[in-house]
């Protein structure tokens, strides 16, 4: 039997995203068959084990085995460093990028003072503490204090990205992180990363031809270097606003959902920026109703967002459907997903990290995803080195903002 699991009963057991990590390898390993199907507010997706393993609970051919177990923790040993081999083969200045953490240490006692706050006030953002989620915080305030202490400094590759044990610290345990000169961190990010590589990928793919799919179909986006704005023939007219809009403006701004009332607009660029509540509401729905919708219905002929935007950028949304068409995953929509941390991956633990590596050779810093956090005497000229290489690659300057952390 299939058992109903949704999103927010897997992150009480397994932690934030709980697919990528923990489902979606289990089930390319073959251990658990997924039942896709879902109903919003009515049912969830469902999973129950493979059927090898269902015969061998049947007929009680298994071992139980504690985690701590020697054995267990060998062959976790022995992923971790198959993990991070393959990490360092896609990224040849990984290991300089992990030995720049030896510049950073925790606030231990001031991290802990935070800990009890949160479970003498019994709410965490909002929700109830329970004492699962409570450990669950424990044990990543452990593991931040592990990864600088250099006791747990390891790194895995997977989906495109470079994740850490700091990928999965809760944000406001950073402001606890601090240089060994007790000066204050500053984190880099790149505004709307995603929407920029997907600019990258639909115009590299346009500059290629127009063609999905092949062995080396992800690589050869990934090292193609151009100019985003140049003009061609290979690229339709209404593809340049977008980019622009992505580049110079706020596009989440641009697209607004009334969540409310279901009424779907896009505010024209003279009207008020979005306060972070609603912005955050709309940056999840335009990938959840647009980029990642494995949806066959063509966007001309949808409603809501994906067709408002088929509007404005028909070229866009049909680069859109046509990769998810091609793609021959069992949810079409990841592989775009993929590409886009794919290049995002490279511009910044390959390609930013060798000018670092370079131009700041002893400056202490670790990488989020698409995110840079260095000391906040150094930032102006990370920033700059930023914006040069986004100008190196693409022949335009990425924006990039810049905040205290804490």
């Amino acid at each position: 039997m299939y058992h109903n699991l949704g999103s927010k009963e897997m992150e009480r057991i397994l932690g934030k995203s709980p697919r990528p990590r923990v489902v979606e390898p289990l089930f390319k390993s073959g251990v658990i068959d997924v039942n896709e199907p879902y109903s919003v507010g009515r049912f969830s997706k469902s999973y129950r084990l493979a059927l090898k393993y269902r015969l061998e609970l049947h007929r009680g051919q298994f071992t139980v085995l504690q985690l701590t177990d020697p054995i267990q923790l060998g062959r976790f040993t022995r992923w971790q460093e198959r993990r991070l081999q393959v990490s360092h083969d896609r990224f040849p200045h990984l290991s300089e990028q992990l030995r720049r953490a030896d510049y950073f240490t925790v606030d231990s006692q001031g991290l802990e003072d935070f800990l009890e706050k949160l479970e003498m006030s019994g709410v965490w953002r909002g929700e109830e503490l329970t004492k699962g989620r409570y450990e669950y915080l424990f044990s990543k305030a452990n593991s931040m204090r592990a990864f600088f202490d250099n006791a747990e400094r390891f790194a895995h590759y997977a989906s495109g990205r470079i994740h850490t044990p700091l990928c999965n610290v809760p944000t406001d345990f950073r402001r606890f992180i601090r240089t060994k000169t007790d000066e204050p961190l500053v984190e880099i990010d790149l505004k709307s990363a995603q929407l920029v590589f997907l600019c990258v990928a639909m115009r590299s793919i346009f500059r290629q031809g127009g063609t999905y799919g092949g062995a080396d179909f992800h690589q050869n986006i990934i090292d193609d270097q151009f100019n985003l704005l140049e003009r061609n023939g290979t690229t339709r007219s209404d593809v340049y606003p977008f980019i622009s809009t992505v580049l110079h403006d706020d596009i989440y701004t641009m697209f607004h959902e009334d969540m409310l009332q279901g009424n779907y607009t896009i505010l024209n660029q003279k009207q008020r920026k979005l306060p972070k509540a609603e912005r955050d509401a709309m940056k999840k729905a335009t990938f959840r109703d647009i980029l990642f919708a494995p949806n066959p219905i063509h966007p001309r002929d949808a409603k809501g967002l994906r067709h408002l935007v088929w509007r404005e950028h028909p070229s866009v949304m049909e680069f859109i459907q046509q990769f998810n068409n091609h793609s021959t995953r069992i949810k079409r929509s990841s592989e775009l997903a993929v590409l886009l941390q794919e290049l995002e991956g490279s511009f910044f633990n390959h390609h930013v990290m060798d000018l670092l590596s370079w131009a700041e050779p002893e400056m202490g810093l670790f990488i989020v995803y698409d995110a840079l956090f260095v000391p906040e005497s150094r930032a102006e000229g990370v920033l700059e080195w930023c914006r040069s290489m986004s100008n190196l690659l693409y022949g335009v300057e990425f924006t990039f903002t810049s905040k205290l952390v804490g």
